[in-house]
């Protein structure tokens, strides 16, 4: 009924979010996000940007490697270390020096894209999310596509090693944990080392038509954040990209 009565999918999903949703599933959530990323990466011929926009409606396990940061989906890593997944599913098992069980799957890059559109629905191929692979570039992209989509604002969203701006107006948590990090951030308030290594990818949002952006913000860069939960998952919600936007109100 909801949806019918909103005409689009598009307008069901913002008018999810102007009223309590707390009731709603996450999972249907989760569903018109994948339905809006088909249509907007239809057509796509680069398989990290599809590979990028299931992390809207998918969540990651993330692993922290050295400098890498790496992108997995998190029901099949679950599935992988529980002794059930599929035959048909490409992944080396094995038991580390520590005891605890691994799982090896591919890392999806410029190199190997081709591989994913073979294996799209096994959910099965990894992402490096350090600051400039080209994983985060591509994300920037898809960021900047579902923005685009439904506002029809053109912007640029570009990754970022750090916050360091003396009038710092504006900030988009991608999801609770980095909603709640960014806020104390930006209040000044100390911030355990643990919790700030949380935080794994930062963005600068700007939009290329100032006019469309609140006059005392207009010209001011918007600051984006992912970061993940204490058991390391990556529980992106793309819609917070859409109603926290600082839009002039005839935006």
């Amino acid at each position: 009924d909801r949806l019918l009565a909103a005409g689009t999918v598009e307008n069901c999903y913002l008018s999810l979010f102007k009223a309590d949703f707390s009731r709603i599933p996450p999972l249907f959530i989760n569903q018109l996000t994948q339905i809006i990323l088909r249509n907007i990466l239809d057509k796509t011929l680069y398989p990290l940007w599809a590979r990028c926009g299931e992390m809207l409606f998918r969540d990651q396990k993330i692993s922290v490697q050295d400098s890498a940061v790496m992108a997995a989906d998190a029901n099949i890593v679950e599935l992988h270390l529980s002794n059930q997944a599929p035959a048909n599913l490409e992944v080396v098992k094995g038991t580390s020096t520590a005891g605890q069980k691994t799982i090896e799957l591919d890392v999806l890059s410029d190199a190997n894209a081709e591989i994913y559109w073979d294996r799209s629905d096994n959910f099965d191929t990894v992402l490096d999310l350090r600051v400039w692979s080209q994983a985060n570039e591509a994300l920037c992209r898809v960021m900047e596509k579902w923005v685009h989509h439904f506002y029809r604002s053109p912007v640029q969203i570009q990754p970022l090693e750090q916050i360091s701006d003396d009038k710092w107006v504006w900030h988009i948590g991608l999801d609770a944990e980095a909603t709640s990090l960014l806020n104390d951030m930006y209040n000044g308030v100390d911030v355990a080392a643990e919790r700030s290594q949380r935080l794994i990818s930062l963005f600068r949002m700007e939009f290329r038509d100032k006019s469309l952006m609140r006059p005392y913000i207009a010209g001011r860069p918007i600051y984006l954040g992912l970061a993940m939960t204490a058991d390391n998952i990556l529980r992106i919600k793309p819609q917070n990209l859409l109603i926290n936007l600082p839009l002039a109100e005839n935006g």
